[in-house]
C-alpha cells in the first residue's frame, strides 16, 4: 500500500522553480506545473483547479496517468510513496509525456535517496548523542537505587509513554515512574506478566497489547535489565491509547537505556564490594595495631644479653604472641613466653587475645 511523502520535505521552492523551467523548455508550448500529494499547486503558473480535483479524486494507490482533453496528469512515485504529480495542458506527443514523467520521478528519487540518507545520519546522531548523556547520567551513577528512577527519566525524554515502572531484584520492587498518571503501579505490573514472562524467556525486549486501565486495551514496552551474570530486573512503559503504538526506533532506544542501566547496576555492585573490602581493611588495619599493642614495645636489657624480636604475621593479623616477664624477687631472671595458636587470621589472633 502506498504511503504519501510531502514534496515539501523532498524539493524546496528554489529546486522545484528550476526544475520547472527545465521541464517547460522540454514541453515546447505545453504548460507544466508541479502538484503536491494533495493535489494542491505546489509550483507552476496560472489555472490548474481542473488538475487539482482530478488528481484529488483518485484512489491512494492509484499512480495511472489521468488523461483528459488538452490535461495530463501524470501521479509520481518514489519506492512506494506518493510525491504528487506532474500536470501539463496542452498538445504534447505521448513519448515526451512519458519523458517528462521519466524525468521527474529520477530527481525526486535523487531527492528522495538524499532525504533518507541525511534522517539516517540524523538518527545516528542523536543515538550517539543519547549514548553520551546517559552515560553522563546514569553510567556514573553508583548508587543502586536511585539507577531505576534514573532510567525512567532518561527514557521519558526519548519515549513518549503514560506510564512507566521498573521492577528491580528477586522480591520484583517497583519503583513508580515520576509522570503523573492515573494507572496505578501493581496494576501495571499485573498487566505486565505475560510480556515479562516473555522477556525473562527470551531475554530481550518485547511489546504487545494488554487490557491496562478499566479494561480497556493499551500497548506494553518491557526490555529486561540484565547483567552479566543475572537478570537485575526489567523496565515498563505504556501507552493507553492502543492506536499509540510503540516502534522498533522505540524499542532501540529503550534497549540503549537499558544497556546503561545494566552497567550501572553492575559498577554499583562492584563499588559496594569495593567499600566493604575497604572497610573490612581499615578494621583489619585497627587490629593489627591492637595486637601489636599486646606485645612488648622493647626488649628488656640484662647484663651479659643481648634480646631482639622481630613479628611479622601472614595476614593482617595473626596467632602468635611473645613477652618477658621479669622476677620480682631477682634482677638477674628473666621469663620468655612465646605463644602460638594454630591457624591463621582473624579466629587466631581473638584466640590469642583470651589467652
Amino acid at each position: 500500500m502506498a504511503t504519501v511523502t510531502p514534496l515539501n520535505r523532498i524539493l524546496k521552492k528554489r529546486e522545484a522553480s528550476d526544475l520547472l523551467l527545465y521541464l517547460s523548455a522540454v514541453a515546447g508550448d505545453s504548460q507544466i506545473a508541479l502538484l503536491n500529494e494533495q493535489g494542491d499547486v505546489y509550483i507552476g503558473d496560472g489555472d490548474w483547479t481542473a488538475a487539482s480535483a482530478l488528481f484529488s479524486a483518485r484512489t491512494a494507490h492509484d499512480f495511472a496517468p489521468l488523461l483528459t482533453d488538452r490535461l495530463s496528469i501524470l501521479p509520481i512515485q518514489v519506492d512506494q510513496n506518493m510525491m504528487g504529480a506532474l500536470a501539463v495542458k496542452g498538445e504534447i506527443a505521448e513519448n515526451r509525456l512519458t519523458g517528462l514523467q521519466f524525468l521527474v520521478s529520477k530527481l525526486l528519487t535523487e531527492a528522495y535517496s538524499r532525504r533518507a540518507l541525511a534522517e539516517e545520519t540524523l538518527e545516528r546522531y542523536r543515538e550517539l548523542n543519547l549514548l553520551y548523556h546517559i552515560g553522563e547520567t546514569i553510567g556514573r551513577c553508583l548508587d543502586a537505587t536511585i539507577v531505576p528512577q534514573l532510567l525512567l527519566d532518561e527514557a521519558a525524554h526519548v519515549i513518549s509513554y503514560d506510564a512507566g515502572i521498573v521492577v528491580v531484584g528477586h522480591e520484583n520492587s517497583i519503583i513508580e515512574s515520576s509522570k503523573d498518571t492515573k494507572v496505578d503501579s501493581e496494576a501495571l505490573f499485573r498487566a505486565a506478566q505475560p510480556i515479562l514472562q516473555h522477556i525473562q524467556n527470551t531475554a530481550r525486549p518485547h511489546m504487545d497489547y494488554a487490557n491496562i486501565l478499566d479494561h480497556e486495551r493499551g500497548m506494553i514496552l518491557c526490555a529486561p535489565i540484565k547483567g552479566q551474570t543475572e537478570q537485575h530486573g526489567a523496565v515498563i512503559l505504556a501507552r493507553l491509547d492502543a492506536n499509540m503504538m510503540f516502534t522498533a526506533s522505540d524499542e532501540k532506544l529503550l534497549t540503549a537505556i537499558v544497556h546503561q542501566a545494566s552497567i550501572a547496576f553492575e559498577i554499583s555492585y562492584l563499588h559496594q564490594q569495593e567499600m566493604q573490602h575497604q572497610m573490612i581493611e581499615k578494621e583489619l588495619a585497627v587490629g593489627r595495631q591492637i595486637q601489636l599493642s599486646l606485645l612488648p614495645a622493647a626488649c628488656p636489657g640484662i647484663p651479659g644479653w643481648d634480646f631482639a624480636a622481630a613479628y611479622q604475621a601472614a595476614r593482617q593479623v595473626g596467632g602468635d604472641f611473645y613477652d618477658f616477664i621479669p622476677s620480682r624477687h631477682d634482677p638477674d631472671w628473666l621469663g620468655l613466653v612465646i605463644g602460638d595458636v594454630t591457624g591463621k587470621g582473624v579466629p587466631a589472633a581473638m584466640f590469642m587475645a583470651l589467652g
